[in-house]
């Protein structure tokens, strides 16, 4: 395709899972913070939990300078904790509530665009319907304090059954409740990642297709499914062209495509904020993150090279 991406999208990337041992509080998280926000290839840093004001301030001071924005994904603050927006026990749920409201205060402090959170555990068929239930109350009051912070809420849907074990999930499920919380909240939206259609046994197109208005964010990566002995089983995002993976040049491009037909990406797109569409990409314990990243960025390149919209 011989029109600048520049010009339909903007490329991010989940800063956390490219460098995956950069902890807060470390002179190396903000080196590659830094170096993420010097590479113009990238429009948009996701940015993970942190608890720390004084590195949130820094990380906010970098992408100002860098002219780069920032997103911020709160998913590890629920899974770390083993907290659960979706739970049937009160207390665990309040906790669930109440860390996603502190986290909304961080992500303004970070000067975000969005915040990204997930759902609640799926219990099995029998729950899901009450589960839905408490799912859409949590994320009323949740939205409800990002609208007072003028931060919109995105949910991310995970696989149900692999390694996270989502209620959100599969994409009837994700369109059926953002239809049900964008009753009160029309700017909540759903993350649709390209790495956990496998994992849902979800053709991407499918999913797409039912949830094209409702997307805000879009992932790009890869998973592995089929052999549960490789290192890289599950949600572990290794990337592109990884031994055993779903996904590589080929599958981007149609991935790619897809975006375009369901109107995510807009051919005459309209207005300032392009669309997100960004890499979320892990190195293995031998990889090195930057040849990881550049490696990411040749696979874009090439899948955009390669895309044909007549």
């Amino acid at each position: 395709m011989n029109v600048p991406w520049e010009n339909k999208l903007r490329l991010s990337l989940v800063h956390g899972m490219a460098y995956p041992t950069a902890q807060p509080g470390e002179q190396y998280y903000l080196d590659s913070v830094k170096r993420l926000a010097d590479d113009d290839f990238f429009s948009v840093l996701e940015i993970l939990w942190i608890k720390d004001s004084k590195v949130r301030r820094t990380v906010r001071e970098i992408a100002e300078s860098a002219h780069a924005k920032l997103t911020y994904a709160a998913q590890p603050a629920l899974l770390n904790q083993k907290l659960d927006l979706s739970s049937p026990d009160d207390l665990n749920r309040k906790r669930a509530i109440d860390q996603m409201k502190a986290c909304v205060d961080e992500a303004a402090e970070l000067g975000a665009e969005r915040m990204s959170l997930l759902s609640g555990f799926y219990r099995g068929e029998q729950e899901r319907e009450e589960s839905m239930r408490l799912l859409v109350d949590s994320l009323d009051e949740i939205c409800s304090y990002g609208d007072q912070m003028h931060m919109p809420i995105t949910l991310e849907a995970f696989d149900r059954e692999v390694e996270k074990k989502c209620l959100i999930g599969p994409a009837e499920d994700a369109a059926a409740l953002t239809r049900a919380v964008r009753r009160n909240h029309p700017d909540f939206g759903i993350m649709y990642d390209m790495a956990h259609g496998p994992l849902l046994n979800e053709a991407a197109r499918h999913g797409l297709n039912l949830l094209k208005r409702y997307l805000v964010h879009i992932h790009l990566g890869n998973c592995v499914k089929g052999d549960s002995t490789n290192p890289a089983f599950g949600d572990k995002h290794p990337r592109f062209g990884a031994k055993g993976g779903e996904h590589d040049v080929d599958e981007l491009v149609r991935f790619i495509k897809i975006l375009f037909d369901i109107g995510y990406i807009r051919r005459n797109p309209k207005g300032n904020r392009l669309p997100i569409v960004g890499f979320e990409i892990k190195p293995m314990p031998s990889e090195d993150p930057d040849t990881v990243i550049a490696g990411t960025k040749r696979v874009w390149r090439e899948a955009w090279a390669r895309l044909d919209l007549s």
